[in-house]
């Protein structure tokens, strides 16, 4: 008798486990979330005899059935979790594992060793556009800034795996800062300082977890553009007023490596300082200001320090891509706009951008810019 009593109920908890997904799938009991990252949507594919007989329709049947079963999302983030317990691995790309908890990008890891390097001939060929530009922009009396934004690589090298540790090879980076001294084209390395001002510093100035600088990190790093923006010009433009610092638990922008993981269980960080700021304008001067960036202006212009501190007028242009703050309802594309028209909308260009990234740089704004002003320049 015991021994049906099992029976029947080990029966009931197996066809419970088949039975019970399909029912949260058609009447969504439980509140699963969303798995970060992006995961292509798949339609229930509509039968038809031709399909059916080149197997187009089984095959998609199939892929649409194992995206959309009843509590796939916690299935997957339990999968994640056993990996990273058992095996410290990450089901996501390009995640690699440092110590102390320490979580870095692969592509930025391979910059900082070297195997990003464009080469000598490269890089001048993008220093004399850059030359060409600030150039042509004081010709027109405006003027041309170039930033690094520090590097989580160069930071935390102690962190990182020692197959990605520095080694005596060519790194853009520095290529691109020596190069910039040799040509005096106005730069700010934001390696330099954050090197001399992480070991003082009271808040953390790149989460362990994430890729780009904290906020506290990114209030530094824009509170320095702007008195860099002042001594050039002679201009007082709006204050700055950091209020106060809340110390919190790591917003999602600074645990965007480990949130790719999908796990059930964060990953143990620390507290993070965040900035809270205030703007006095009273009686200040105005500068537009373009900035052409990376991902590393986010937490600067989330701050609003590009939108309280610049003039009316100023831009982001995200890898000379989508402008920001958009005026229209679809997002607009730098590369659609008049470049003539633009440039003279501006008294600064921010070009901000990383060493991750940097063999990327120009984003193909220095070509368009050169394609345009360039005949002009030699009629001048």
């Amino acid at each position: 008798m015991a021994q049906k009593i099992i029976t029947y109920i080990f029966t009931a908890f197996i066809l419970s486990m088949l039975i019970y997904p399909q029912i949260q799938k058609r009447f969504n009991i439980h509140n699963e979330g969303n798995l970060s990252g992006y995961t292509e949507k798949v339609k229930n594919e509509k039968f038809s005899a031709e399909k059916f007989f080149n197997q187009e329709f089984q095959q998609n049947t199939e892929l649409y059935i194992s995206r959309n079963f009843g509590f796939r999302t916690w299935f997957i983030r339990a999968y994640n979790q056993i990996d990273y317990w058992i095996f410290k691995k990450a089901n996501a790309w390009g995640i690699v594992f440092g110590k102390d908890n320490f979580l870095f990008a692969q592509s930025y890891l391979e910059a900082h060793n070297g195997r990003t390097y464009l080469g000598e001939e490269k890089i001048d060929s993008i220093m004399q556009k850059l030359v060409f530009v600030r150039d042509d922009l004081e010709k027109k009396g405006k003027h041309m800034l170039f930033v690094f934004a520090a590097s989580k690589a160069e930071l935390f090298e102690d962190k990182i795996p020692k197959y990605y540790q520095k080694k005596d090879v060519k790194r853009n980076s520095e290529s691109y800062i020596r190069k910039l001294k040799e040509n005096n084209i106005d730069f700010i390395d934001f390696n330099s300082m954050f090197l001399k001002e992480q070991s003082k510093s009271k808040y953390p100035l790149y989460p362990k977890a994430g890729i780009h600088w904290s906020y506290f990190g990114g209030f530094l790093a824009g509170d320095s553009i702007v008195s860099y923006i002042e001594n050039k010009t002679k201009k007082d433009l709006p204050d700055i007023k950091l209020d106060t610092i809340k110390l919190l638990k790591a917003h999602s922008a600074d645990i965007d490596i480990s949130q790719t993981m999908n796990l059930i269980f964060p990953i143990k960080d620390v507290k993070y300082g965040y900035p809270q700021l205030s703007f006095d304008k009273t009686d200040k001067d105005s500068i537009n200001v373009l900035v052409i960036a990376d991902s590393f202006y986010w937490n600067i212009y989330g701050l609003g320090i590009h939108k309280n501190v610049f003039g009316g007028n100023s831009k982001f242009w995200f890898y000379y891509n989508e402008v920001f703050p958009s005026t229209t309802e679809q997002p607009l594309n730098a590369k659609d706009l008049n470049m003539r028209n633009e440039i003279k909308k501006f008294d600064y260009i921010i070009f901000l951008t990383q060493e991750g990234k940097i063999h990327t740089f120009g984003w193909g704004f220095l070509d368009a810019y050169y394609n345009t002003f360039y005949s002009q320049s030699i009629k001048e």
